[in-house]
């Protein structure tokens, strides 16, 4: 048995769900959806945890395509609830990340920057910089969003020192101009 024999054998839903996926990979986003909820639904009769976090994921993935970012948190939050319970930790490092997203597309940007802080705070246990700095890019726009421009630009310069230790002195001085370019648009106003 091949792997995609394996992965489509796994039970209730598994053939509908692996379908949709390769529907959404071919763009062919409310064909996929419907495929999604009816492997979800599957999944729930089955009581497969594990798929119903998987079609809540996708299915969420589909809401943000289509802008409908307050059933996009909804399935997040389902998929997240499980995955804690699992203690999956790197699927709830995806979800965060998707939830952020869909909770600013929401015009939820303070709840958004919660998230963004817990992730910096991970990124950097993991001694990750690079997911730090791209996280702190995106928690200056929240603060954008949510009108606190000196928190954006104090995110920003944070970015700069990151890339200033590592020698990346083109990358600093891009994020500081850009940092001094928000709190610009203060001044001017």
């Amino acid at each position: 048995m091949n792997r995609e024999e394996e992965k489509r054998n796994q039970g209730p839903g598994w053939d509908e769900y692996y379908d949709a996926v390769e529907l959404q990979e071919k763009g062919e986003v409310t064909m996929a959806a419907a495929g999604f909820h009816n492997a979800l639904r599957d999944f729930e009769e089955a009581a497969d945890k594990n798929g119903i976090a998987n079609a809540c994921s996708r299915l969420a993935d589909v809401c943000m395509e289509k802008e409908d970012f307050g059933r996009a948190i909804e399935m997040l939050e389902r998929a997240e609830e499980i995955c804690q319970a699992e203690n999956d930790e790197f699927s709830l490092l995806s979800i965060s990340n998707r939830k952020a997203l869909a909770l600013r597309g929401n015009r939820e940007p303070g709840r958004a920057i919660t998230i963004y802080l817990d992730l910096i705070d991970t990124y950097h246990s993991f001694n990750n910089p690079d997911a730090t700095v791209r996280t702190l890019k995106l928690l200056a726009e929240a603060y954008v969003e949510n009108n606190e421009p000196e928190k954006a630009a104090d995110a920003l310069r944070t970015a700069a020192s990151i890339h200033r230790n590592f020698g990346h002195k083109r990358h600093a001085a891009a994020l500081e101009e850009e940092a001094d370019a928000i709190l610009g648009r203060i001044t001017a106003s």
